[in-house]
């Protein structure tokens, strides 16, 4: 008998040795690359393994600018990474009776009273999940994602009018359209809400204290929430020009979380369901969600994908299995992802988008290779040698860019006051260009841009999307404009 205590308090000596030395190896690889990248405001990590978190921190700031520290406990935005949840909370309402991810949506409201709802009727709910529905709208995952501009109502009068089908029929095609569409029928047929579902089914039960959709909470609660920024200038890291609100949180990636709650999603996940030792949802509907159900083959940043589920990636890291999901926005990169045989998962969230993703990847990659002893004897400091110089190759690409567009002169046929005013267009909503100290700005919803000369007659570039030039092109009619063209859509005008 006392042998065998010694040879068990040898044994949990030997693992508690062995967890300090993984944590402070961590660590020290992620201070050495985010010294090697000052431009990342902050960073927040979850490392779990087995049953338990091995290791949570977090780096930098969550806000520079009110020298807020980003900690294990921020809140970051961690957009699309949303689609896993939402797609556990789906075969969670099926167990309860409240759907059928079988059956066809023309079963549900508002589908089955649309006119043209032969376009639904070879759908179901897994297919919206597992992105195979093989239709398109863009006009309704614009507004839900960008301008914030929606309503059930508006949103069901997109779905009538504008949702077309694909040539390629039924095939994967990864967007965020599938889940828009099932928080319009959550509303329109049970009258839920899939923010307040995810709270009672998912948040609450696991623990989750510091992770919603409602961006008003965090800021009621007084969460020291991350800010987004974008380094996209050599030596400086700007907050974005673009952040959430509640309007802007969809179904498809509407979330902040903490990394100390996402290690708890981690474990849920890994341990099929059971939590701190309670089994909080069926074995069975936990690995549902794993399981390939569209199979493709790509090559990504760090895994290899094999095929989607229902909101997981499937996918090769090296020779092993993983399951995982990026979300990427404005300011913004979370990455989650877990390896079943190993029973090890990760999440890394990062308050800076223009290279924060390949600086997650990075760090992910090192974790898994010292966790799987995998570690090679060198190849970091080349991979962070090889990222710094692509860092250098697209700030030099943005500088060259902007020196460019500078030498632009305006090409506008009538005073710049005449194109000032409110242009609508039914499915987009509505454009205003005012002037402000003289230059002209256009905002759509909740986008806003300084517009600045283009290269056409009559025209004007805008950011509306931070980062992503496009033109405006107004059409003149005597000396009036009546109309500005958007992505390809015309806008009427509708003031005086």
């Amino acid at each position: 008998m006392k042998y065998r205590f010694i040879a068990l308090l040898l044994l949990v000596v030997t693992f508690a040795n062995a967890q300090k030395g993984a944590q402070k190896d961590i660590d020290t690889f992620i201070q050495k690359t985010l010294k090697a990248f000052p431009e990342v405001p902050g960073i927040s990590i979850a490392v779990v393994q087995g049953n338990r978190p091995l290791f949570v921190k977090g780096y930098g700031y969550a806000d520079r600018e009110k020298d807020i520290k980003s900690e294990k406990s921020t809140p970051f935005y961690i957009a699309s990474t949303t689609k896993s949840f939402m797609s556990m909370l789906s075969v969670i309402l099926e167990q309860e009776g409240k759907l059928d991810l079988d059956t066809p949506l023309t079963t549900y409201k508002p589908f089955k009273y649309l006119k043209n709802k032969s376009v639904f009727e070879q759908i179901t709910i897994t297919d919206l999940l597992n992105h195979t529905s093989g239709i398109e709208n863009g006009f309704l995952t614009f507004r839900d994602a960008y301008t914030g501009d929606k309503s059930a109502d508006i949103m069901s009068m997109l779905l009538e009018e504008v949702t077309e089908l694909k040539e390629d029929g039924k095939v994967y095609e990864y967007d965020n359209l599938g889940y828009n569409i099932l928080d319009v029928l959550l509303q329109k047929e049970l009258n839920l809400d899939w923010r307040e579902l995810l709270d009672e089914k998912l948040f609450t039960p696991l623990g989750m204290k510091r992770t919603t959709a409602y961006i008003s909470e965090g800021e009621r609660k007084n969460w020291k929430m991350a800010w987004p920024y974008m380094s996209y200038k050599q030596g400086e890291t700007p907050r974005a020009p673009l952040m959430k609100d509640d309007s802007m949180m969809q179904a498809a990636g509407g979330l902040i979380c903490s990394a100390e709650d996402a290690a708890n999603w981690l474990l849920f996940n890994i341990n099929s369901g059971k939590l701190k030792g309670k089994q909080i949802y069926p074995a069975s509907l936990v690995d549902r969600t794993h399981k390939t159900l569209s199979t493709y083959d790509r090559e990504g940043q760090i895994f290899h994908d094999k095929g989607y589920g229902l909101g997981w990636i499937n996918a090769k890291f090296k020779d092993k299995d993983i399951v995982y999901h990026f979300g990427g926005y404005t300011g913004f990169f979370s990455h989650i992802s877990f390896m079943p045989s190993e029973k090890i998962g990760i999440a890394v969230f990062a308050n800076e988008s223009f290279f924060g993703d390949n600086v997650s990847n990075l760090i992910a990659t090192y974790v898994y290779d010292y966790l799987t002893n995998l570690v090679p004897a060198e190849g970091y400091d080349k991979g962070l040698e090889q990222l710094r110089a692509m860092v250098a190759r697209l700030h030099g690409g943005f500088a060259r860019d902007t020196e460019n567009r500078a030498k632009r002169e305006w090409k506008l046929d009538l005073p710049m006051k005449a194109y000032t005013g409110k242009y609508y267009n039914k499915h987009m909503g509505t454009i205003q260009v005012v002037l402000e100290e003289g230059k002209p700005k256009v905002s759509l919803g909740r986008l806003n841009s300084v517009a600045e000369p283009f290269t056409r007659d009559n025209s004007m570039r805008v950011m509306l999307i931070p980062l992503r030039g496009e033109p405006l092109m107004f059409k003149p009619s005597g000396n009036q404009v009546n109309e500005v063209v958007y992505k390809g859509q015309s806008f009427t005008r509708i003031d005086p």
